[in-house]
């Protein structure tokens, strides 16, 4: 019988530390918390809440665009968590680790707006901050 509440013990706390060490390595592998967005944004139909979900630190108003964007005929970001373009497929992303806590992606979206048929392409770097394995920042520049 004291074998059985030992077991029934421990079952909580071995589960608290596997997910303890999944939280750990997830913080330090920045590379693979920005990979996961981009993941979430081409298998998801409701962005805004996945990426929301995603990155809670990050204030999304004030998110820092480097040139005027014509967003009918460009794939922003933001136009992307407001579920203003379908259908979208990222190609040839690039990860470059800046810094420890800064991520570069570059690479190509396509997209189209569920009022068209006709899709579009935009070429993009965005330059992600983390703090602890959290996104807190993104800056977004066309090429």
């Amino acid at each position: 019988m004291l074998s059985k509440s030992l077991l029934l013990f421990s079952i909580p706390f071995i589960l608290a530390l596997f997910f303890m060490h999944a939280v750990q390595g997830q913080k330090s592998n920045n590379v693979e918390v920005v990979k996961n967005i981009y993941e979430t944004l081409q298998n998801s139909s409701t962005a805004s809440k996945d990426i929301m979900a995603l990155t809670p630190s990050i204030k999304w108003d004030e998110v820092n665009i480097i040139n005027n964007f014509n967003e009918r005929y460009s794939i922003t970001f933001l136009a992307i968590i407001n579920n203003e373009w379908r259908d979208l497929s990222f190609q040839n992303l690039v990860y470059h680790k800046i810094k420890e806590n800064k991520i570069l992606v570059s690479g190509t979206v396509t997209g189209r707006q569920p009022t068209e048929c006709e899709g579009i392409l935009t070429e993009f770097q965005h330059l992600w901050t983390l703090i602890d394995g959290q996104i807190t920042s993104l800056t977004e520049q066309q090429i």
